[in-house]
């Protein structure tokens, strides 16, 4: 096990190491600062949102920084910005430490996302992959899937739902028939929507 520790929001020295962190990592981006977080829960302030955020320091120098806002919509919980308007940056892993090190580090720091999902009962994380991280990182991977997130295409479609399915189907490719039918032969589908976010 390594020698780490957790520093929370609220926390004495939270807004040291986080600052510190954001001056030192040049794959810190603008999104990761607090300033953001500020304007997220001032802009959240009717969904009575929370700041979960925390860093993680080894050998007590800052090594990560992860954004996390907590907001309430009715009686559900997420980790999300502006109810879903947008997403946080997964963990922002200082470039200084080895890929192995990185790793230990972002597993930890999803390990500690999830133990917070739990205890606050969220049902809803929004996370994604900061796009800068693609010309940092040795090996670019989606991450996200490794801790259980599903992917999401950035790309939009706008579908009438309220034709039937075979409507839907006519004039589509075969081969795109053929992905839809493997789809949904090989996943479970759920609708998602204001009354079952």
């Amino acid at each position: 096990m390594i020698n780490t520790d957790i520093i929370h929001c609220g926390d004495a020295n939270f807004k040291n190491f986080w600052n510190s962190f954001m001056i030192n990592n040049k794959n810190a981006g603008p999104y990761y600062s607090l300033l953001f977080q500020e304007q997220i829960l001032h802009y959240s302030s009717e969904n009575q949102a929370e700041n979960l955020s925390f860093v993680i320091t080894y050998e007590l120098k800052p090594v990560a920084i992860v954004p996390l806002i907590m907001e309430h919509k009715q009686k559900y919980k997420m980790f999300s910005a502006v109810l879903s308007f947008n997403t946080f940056y997964g963990p922002c892993i200082s470039m200084a430490l080895g890929s192995k090190f990185r790793k230990k580090i972002r597993s930890l720091a999803f390990h500690k996302i999830d133990d917070l999902a739990k205890k606050y009962g969220v049902s809803k994380a929004l996370i994604s992959i900061d796009p800068f991280e693609y010309y940092v990182e040795d090996s670019y991977y989606n991450y996200l899937l490794f801790y259980g997130y599903m992917d999401a295409s950035i790309s939009t479609v706008l579908v009438d739902l309220k034709q039937s399915i075979e409507k839907l189907r006519a004039g589509r490719r075969k081969h795109y028939k053929a992905l839809i039918n493997k789809a949904y032969a090989t996943y479970n589908f759920i609708v998602v929507n204001k009354d079952n976010p």
